[in-house]
């Protein structure tokens, strides 16, 4: 059974180790981070099924945080915070927050929202990914929607980096546009730019392949798109 793995950001040390507890008590593993730049580095660098986010960080606002992290990831994201101000609920909900729990939470209240969150999240993923169970060294797996080399590594792929490599496998040979890999990895409170693509192609092709002549598994059409090319396995 695939293990989700949550990330938790918040200010407060003692917060971070009750709920990393509860979490891992109910077999879901942990990141954890206290500052804004060090959870978007753990959402760059891994893949997190669900946020945890506290509103006062040590260097920034939560809710400044919260389209940052939406334009690296399209997982939910749950604030969890001492605030009750409506003003701060409102705008985080409407900057692309799924959640928000006032501080203190009871715990299964708080499992229940992270259940009910994740839920939603898998509904809305694709079934499967249309696409060979092999590319080039790697192997997808559609049930963790990731990717893993040979002796069982996983390549840490974002689920909008998942999202992007299938539907650029499930097109093999054909150049998709900038805008339309938007489109594909487009949600309702997250709309990203053209140049946001190229961010998370870059970061594909890091994490997969990491000689020099990594960009001829993924083709750059300058100033159009990207493509795979057709018969590759």
């Amino acid at each position: 059974m695939k293990m989700e793995t949550i990330l938790i950001v918040d200010d407060d040390k003692t917060i971070r180790v009750t709920l990393k507890t509860l979490l891992e008590e109910n077999r879901y593993h942990v990141f954890d981070a206290s500052l804004c730049e060090r959870s978007k580095d753990i959402l760059k660098d891994h893949h997190v099924d669900l946020v945890l986010l506290d509103i006062h960080l040590p260097d920034g606002n939560g809710l400044d945080l919260i389209p940052q992290l939406k334009r690296i990831t399209d997982v939910p994201l749950i604030m969890l915070s001492a605030s009750n101000d409506v003003q701060e609920k409102v705008r985080a909900l409407t900057d692309g927050a799924d959640d928000y729990l006032c501080k203190p939470v009871q715990k299964a209240e708080l499992l229940a929202r992270i259940k009910l969150s994740l839920k939603r999240y898998q509904d809305l993923l694709p079934r499967k990914c249309e696409t060979s169970d092999i590319f080039y060294d790697w192997h997808v797996d559609h049930d963790k929607y990731q990717l893993f080399d040979k002796k069982g590594y996983s390549a840490g792929l974002t689920a909008d980096e998942y999202k992007l490599l299938c539907y650029l496998l499930s097109n093999k040979g054909v150049v998709l546009s900038r805008d339309d890999l938007c489109r594909h990895i487009a949600k309702q409170n997250y709309k990203p730019a053209p140049r946001t693509i190229d961010i998370k192609i870059a970061r594909i092709r890091k994490k997969l392949f990491s000689h020099q002549d990594n960009q001829r598994y993924l083709k750059t059409v300058r100033g159009f798109g990207y493509y795979v090319e057709e018969g590759t396995s």
